[in-house]
């Protein structure tokens, strides 16, 4: 694939921890009947 330039070489090294919380994290959910029952989500 194109992007396997992008990846990370370093496989073995940990995650980086998260900048907040999960419980911090708002979801927003917005229907659109107008598109093809497209649905987009919004995390805030």
């Amino acid at each position: 694939m194109r992007w396997e330039n992008l990846t990370d070489s370093d496989h073995a090294r940990a995650a980086d921890p998260a900048l907040f919380g999960a419980d911090a994290v708002t979801t927003r959910t917005v229907d659109t009947p107008e598109v093809l029952s497209s649905t987009h989500h919004r995390r805030t």
